[in-house]
């Protein structure tokens, strides 16, 4: 459709007019029919072919792009599927404004129609043909696969620990000046997983770093940094002078590794946990365990440090 409305489609119509003379094609047939009253006597249905746009098979087009638009807008459309299209969508409505949809089970193809016409013709019998009450998979970002399946386990360990868990928690930002474009308005993690005081930043990245643990690759070295920077900037935003973040890449098998990062100024630590999930429903379980261990060691620190002290001889 936007390859066809970007050019020029014109055929002759037929159209058919009163005429107050016999001039061109007359249908007699229909001049007969009424020509026994006075008044039409002098009207005669003159058949004209005229040159436009606005003819039958654009008409037939609009029918099926419109059924189309009805399908992608529907609730069995992904809403991400949804807000990519919607202004492809309506730009073509605009160019269609004046086209009258006319309902065809079948659009006519010619060996004369240019390839984008043709083209065109072609997907709008494809929709005709098919059975829309049928079920049809729409391809999968397994980016988004992944994130949901770690904010899973990580609602479900939230539970366990008699905490909460925060999804794609917006961390507004805020400015008296005005904001440059480029500027982001907010900051989104993948999750915050919330115990009493300890705050754990949750961010799924789905990429091959686990798959390739010995690789030399500078690319994965810098996504790496990329994914780094942005898990520490989010575990900024913890009051406590230790700072908890958790990088989930997919892997072969469930690990877990800690890095710790030292600030020798002021002795502020940021323990980044680099968590390797399987995508795999089986792994559920023991993920689960793993990550109640992983953030019960982690709270132990705050609890120790906001234990009241016990007089000895009251003890």
């Amino acid at each position: 459709m936007e390859m066809l409305v970007k050019q020029s489609w014109r055929k002759f119509d037929r159209l058919e007019k009163n005429t107050s003379e016999p001039v061109g094609q007359i249908n007699w047939n229909k001049y007969i029919a009424n020509e026994y009253k006075v008044e039409r006597r002098l009207s005669f249905p003159a058949g004209k072919n005229i040159l436009s746009e606005l003819h039958k098979e654009y008409s037939q087009i609009r029918y099926v792009f419109d059924i189309c638009k009805k399908e992608l807008m529907s609730a069995n459309t992904p809403l991400r599927v949804k807000l990519n299209i919607k202004p492809k969508l309506d730009a073509l409505e605009d160019k269609l404004y004046l086209h009258l949809p006319l309902k065809t089970n079948l659009i006519n193809e010619r060996f004369s129609d240019s390839p984008a016409v043709r083209q065109a013709k072609k997907q709008a019998n494809k929709v005709l043909s098919f059975d829309l009450a049928d079920g049809t998979a729409w391809r999968v970002d397994f980016a988004d696969v992944f994130e949901k399946f770690v904010q899973h386990i990580f609602k479900e360990v939230a539970k366990e620990l008699g905490g909460r868990f925060l999804a794609n928690y917006k961390l507004n930002g805020y400015s008296p000046s005005r904001r440059n474009v480029w500027e982001l308005s907010h900051l989104e993690p993948d999750g915050i997983l919330q115990k009493d005081e300890l705050l754990v930043f949750i961010d799924a990245k789905y990429k091959s770093h686990l798959y390739n643990k010995f690789s030399m690759s500078e690319v994965l070295k810098d996504e790496h940094r990329h994914d780094l920077h942005q898990i520490i900037a989010y575990a900024s935003f913890s009051t406590g002078k230790s700072k908890f973040g958790m990088l989930c890449y997919p892997s072969q098998q469930l690990e877990i590794k800690e890095t710790k990062y030292i600030n020798p100024i002021n002795q502020a630590t940021g323990s980044i946990k680099i968590l390797g999930l399987p995508l795999q429903a089986e792994i559920i379980g023991d993920a689960k365990q793993l990550l109640i261990n992983e953030i019960a060691f982690l709270e132990s620190p705050i609890k120790r440090k906001n234990k009241v002290p016990i007089h000895p001889t009251r003890a």
